[in-house]
């Protein structure tokens, strides 16, 4: 199983070093630097993540632990980054409740769930974050929600949901499902993951902020690099497969 996983991973970010370098031919040295720290940063979370939930679920317990409470330290941040404004409240109000739904959904999860379903999640997931990214910076040039996230494309969202779907569909035996229902949970996980994604940008749109922060270089907040895990996996562990 180890050897799958990593050789796995291997492979997705020998795919993804390939694009990204493609994709950095026609950019300035600075956003080249700037994709390259990012692809790094993404290769050392996705493999702790990996590894935590490797050693049993109380170790991948107590990083979900660190995301939640750093998140909601984040998302508090944020909802205080400007004058408290009446007109904002409901929405403060609505994502703050919404948020911690989701997170005890994802602490449930962390605890229901076998090390190799965990991993099947997340890799889904993580799939469908890296490969929308550089998907979109190879071939992105139609909007796909300009108001909410400038920078999203619907080609990134094609590639990202292809991606974790083949995902899925390759590391189905984690989470012991057919081909079918790893095209559900594929999709599921996908649609989940990007209207966390979504959801996360509207939410700093409305309060002026680029990021949650930055404690993950190239990446932001932990929010940031976090949210599509914060939607999908209470959505797994709902769809009860």
């Amino acid at each position: 199983m180890i050897l799958m996983i990593f050789g796995f991973t291997l492979g997705c970010f020998s795919v993804g070093a390939l694009v990204l370098y493609k994709s950095n031919q026609k950019v300035n040295p600075k956003t080249k630097r700037e994709r390259w720290i990012k692809y790094l940063g993404y290769l050392l979370i996705v493999h702790l993540v990996i590894g935590s939930a490797l050693m049993g679920p109380l170790y991948f317990m107590t990083l979900v632990a660190v995301v939640v409470i750093m998140g909601a330290y984040e998302l508090f941040r944020v909802c205080l980054n400007k004058e408290f404004s009446i007109a904002r409240l409901p929405t403060m109000i609505t994502s703050l409740g919404l948020y911690f739904i989701l997170a005890y959904g994802l602490l449930l999860f962390a605890q229901l769930s076998s090390s190799e379903t965990i991993i099947f999640v997340y890799m889904v997931v993580a799939a469908l974050d890296g490969f929308s990214q550089v998907t979109g910076d190879l071939m992105g040039s139609h909007p796909l929600a300009p108001r909410l996230s400038p920078k999203k494309t619907v080609e990134g969202a094609v590639g990202g949901f292809a991606a974790a779907i083949i995902t899925a569909i390759i590391l189905r035996s984690l989470a012991e499902l057919s081909i079918s229902e790893a095209l559900i949970a594929g999709f599921l996980l996908s649609a989940a993951g990007f209207a966390g994604d979504l959801s996360a940008s509207y939410f700093k749109r409305v309060h002026g902020v680029k990021d949650f922060g930055q404690i993950l270089p190239g990446h932001g907040g932990v929010l940031d690099r976090f949210d599509s895990l914060l939607a999908a996996a209470p959505t797994f562990l709902l769809w009860g497969r």
